[in-house]
């Protein structure tokens, strides 16, 4: 007897712990995931976007500084600004080029959450 209620406890808990309940299955109509998906995309691109731009209008906007030396290779002064400046015009220039692929895949989840609503 001691062996019988042991299995069925056992098979019971085993059944119950791979088991998925119907109920708990949560399932959202495409157009809305597509839609928020599309949001969210949308608000960061436009987060890149404006911290691009303004990490290169501060890169032009920091003054040269002081004359640090000359290179050889260019021909021409150095300043000690200079690599600060690059930097923050580069940075901003690749957050801005960042921000097309969302842009782009925003509109992409828009069209089709409006596609998912027709049927």
């Amino acid at each position: 007897m001691k062996k019988i209620i042991l299995f069925s406890l056992v098979l019971f808990f085993a059944t119950s712990s791979y088991c998925q309940k119907i109920a708990s299955l949560n399932y959202s109509a495409p157009q809305k995931d597509y839609l928020q998906k599309s949001k969210k995309q949308k608000t960061f691109a436009w987060v890149l976007l404006g911290s691009g731009a303004a990490l290169v209008v501060a890169g032009v906007a920091i003054p040269k500084g002081e004359k640090d030396g000359f290179d050889i290779l260019t021909w021409s002064d150095t300043y000690k600004n200079e690599d600060i400046k690059a930097a923050l015009i580069l940075s901003g220039a690749l957050a801005m080029g960042g921000s097309i692929p969302l842009f782009i895949a925003s509109g992409r989840n828009k069209r089709k959450a409006l596609s998912a609503s027709a049927f």
